[in-house]
């Protein structure tokens, strides 16, 4: 009787073999299942630092067409304004609630970028060129727009008096 009380107490310290298989395969299913979803995350990570990484040069992009031939006029109000000689009109490049779209003379506008974090610019008169800086999903996004430097305005010639 002592003795098979002795060998029940030994089962019941120690894991069996069968135990340890099936805490194992659990263990290792959960680690599974734990980097296939680290995996799938940072895939989705990548995918919207390549979304935004896109934006950010379609805005680009729109402030370089030849369709507006934009040239830099100054600021106000902390939004950079330009000029656009073919459509003789002014554009204000402006950042608001989350936005930056281009809006002309105070009418309509069009929107270049959305859930914008921060939003800086910074002009440079010596080579024409507009720094921009994007914060969009955590990540500081940098590009610099090379402008064409603004033509001279034409001067009106009037004849000359023949007498």
């Amino acid at each position: 009787m002592w003795l098979m009380e002795l060998r029940s107490k030994k089962r019941h310290k120690a894991f069996t073999l069968l135990e340890t298989i099936i805490a194992l395969v659990v263990t290792s299913i959960g680690l599974s299942l734990f980097m296939g979803f680290m995996l799938n995350l940072k895939s989705n990570l990548s995918s919207v630092r390549q979304d935004d990484l896109a934006q950010v040069e379609q805005l680009v992009s729109v402030l370089k067409t030849r369709g507006l031939s934009l040239e830099y006029k100054g600021t106000s109000f902390g939004n950079v304004v330009f000029y656009s000689p073919p459509r003789q009109a002014n554009y204000q490049l402006k950042y608001e609630r989350n936005k930056i779209w281009l809006n002309q003379d105070g009418q309509g506008y069009m929107p270049l970028l959305f859930d914008v974090e921060t939003f800086k610019t910074k002009w440079h008169d010596e080579n024409y060129t507009l720094d921009l800086e994007v914060k969009l999903h955590g990540k500081v996004i940098k590009r610099e727009v090379v402008f064409a430097k603004a033509k001279p305005p034409k001067e009106k010639q009037t004849p000359k008096n023949e007498g």
